[in-house]
């Protein structure tokens, strides 16, 4: 702070020339005119026309799995090896039908079936017939091996947030992240937000 006053406070070397230039009084100073010369910008969401300019295309999806008789529900985030597209989930929502647990972690193999639920949040996009490359899928099967990264408690009929409020998954071409029941005949439910941009090739090098 000294160095600041001693630089542009009143009758300081700098302050004195931009008192001649702003026509100020001695005492008042550079600080006097700062937000004329340092205006501040406000950061926010930017609006939908401007994520689209730049090729941020958000979207949502949801599917609900159930599974049978020594099968488990599986839900997977799934972006494709051919998409060309970087998908990023920033918020994961899942519900189950019975008290029990979430257990997910990475899994690059698609699932056997996709939702085809996914669509842009910006309906311009909707009406002309484009989907998300990224994939929601599922499989009703045997409980499927992946190191458990995500093991949570769930009450039933109670949303659990997967992810931390803030955080990003940043999901290149060939890559997914699964979650399913700890047991058997479970019923899960997910409703998914994210967004896609197009890959630079640098990025695949990573």
């Amino acid at each position: 702070m000294g160095r600041f006053n001693e630089l542009l406070g009143p009758g300081a070397r700098y302050s004195r020339g931009a008192n001649r230039v702003f026509g100020l009084q001695e005492q008042e100073g550079v600080t006097t005119v700062a937000p004329e010369l340092m205006p501040v910008l406000e950061l926010g969401s930017p609006p939908a026309e401007i994520r689209l300019f730049v090729g941020r295309k958000d979207w949502i999806g949801g599917l609900a799995s159930t599974g049978g008789v020594g099968t488990r529900a599986h839900q997977q985030i799934f972006n494709p090896v051919d998409s060309g597209a970087i998908a990023v989930i920033t918020r994961w929502l899942v519900t189950v039908g019975t008290t029990g647990a979430i257990l997910g972690g990475i899994h690059d193999t698609a699932l056997a079936n996709r939702a085809n639920t996914e669509r842009f949040r910006d309906r311009r996009l909707n009406v002309a017939g484009e989907v998300p490359v990224t994939q929601l899928r599922e499989s009703i099967v045997a409980a499927i091996a992946f190191t458990t990264s995500i093991n949570l408690a769930a009450l039933a009929n109670t949303p659990i947030e997967i992810m931390d409020q803030g955080e990003e998954w940043v999901l290149p071409p060939g890559r997914g992240v699964a979650i399913r029941n700890d047991a058997d005949s479970l019923l899960i439910r997910s409703t998914v937000w994210g967004y896609e941009r197009s890959v630079d090739e640098s990025e695949l090098r990573l």
